[in-house]
């Protein structure tokens, strides 16, 4: 993975590439199954060298999705949206869950963190429960990435950032938007 002006340079280079699979008249959900998209595309935004990113600045990382965003808007958001879920999870985990979540590279992730729903304390860690209203990218995505309250906690102290595995999560597909078909979202 190189720098953010050679990953810029990279996709200006595959432009082609990336209009024709635009352009093929298949239905799109997003990035391939295999993450392919948003491994070679993907800006590697600040996550540390430890959790597999380049530790590149949030400028970087958005002209990077700027770059792609002016070939392919939809891979753009499909390719942002992973790379800034795992950026949230590689800065608000405690330190132990970010090092399994991350020791095989940056998994792709979906979800939002405005706290929907409920965190249980457990023993292993919290049981979770809640419905949040959509997650771009959560049919390719490895992990879900949820904001959730532990009951009886003030807000601040209470607020949780939850990342669990997609089989874990109930998918809910009610989600049509109008002109976002190409998002996966």
């Amino acid at each position: 993975m190189g720098t953010g002006l050679t990953r810029v340079a990279e996709l200006r280079q595959n432009a082609g590439l990336i209009r024709l699979a635009r352009n093929s008249g298949r239905p799109r959900t997003g990035c391939p199954n295999d993450g392919s998209l948003a491994q070679d595309a993907s800006p590697a935004p600040p996550l540390s060298r430890e959790q597999g990113g380049l530790e590149a600045d949030p400028v970087t990382a958005l002209e990077v999705l700027e770059a792609l965003a002016r070939i392919d808007a939809s891979a753009s958001w499909v390719v942002g949206i992973p790379a800034g879920s795992g950026s949230i999870a590689g800065a608000f985990l405690p330190a132990r869950s970010a090092q399994r979540i991350f020791a095989k590279g940056i998994p792709p992730m979906a979800g939002m963190i405005p706290p929907k729903g409920q965190a249980e304390p457990v023993d292993a860690g919290y049981r979770v429960k809640g419905r949040w209203a959509f997650g771009s990218g959560i049919h390719h995505a490895d992990g879900v990435l949820a904001g959730a309250f532990v009951p009886g906690q003030p807000p601040v102290e209470g607020a949780r950032v939850i990342v669990l595995p997609r089989d874990q999560a109930v998918i809910h597909d009610n989600w049509q938007a109008a002109g976002l078909k190409a998002s996966g979202s």
